[in-house]
């Protein structure tokens, strides 16, 4: 369960983003807030397949499309990061 602490971080993060679009470190911590609650949901995942809290029917492409699925979600925010870093928007 402590890895769910990152989760009511994230509207504190998101409004950092918001309010200060131009600085790169808000960016930078909304992405960690990110990657680090996919981390969790993606060793959640494992840990409930490992422990058997999985039903023994369900077929194993599922429990791997799901593990996919989080990592590839995971993967494609950091281009956005890196362009975002590289090529901040104005300051207003």
């Amino acid at each position: 369960m402590r890895s769910w602490f990152f989760v009511p971080i994230t509207p504190f993060s998101t409004s950092l983003l918001t309010e200060f679009p131009a600085y790169r470190i808000a960016l930078v911590f909304h992405w960690l807030n990110i990657l680090l609650l996919g981390t969790a949901l993606y060793f959640s995942w494992v840990g409930a397949i490992r422990t058997g809290l999985v039903k023994d029917d369900m077929p194993p492409d599922v429990t791997a499309a799901i593990k996919r699925d989080i990592v590839i979600g995971q993967s494609l925010f950091f281009p956005k990061l890196r362009t975002w870093v590289r090529f901040p928007s104005p300051a207003p």
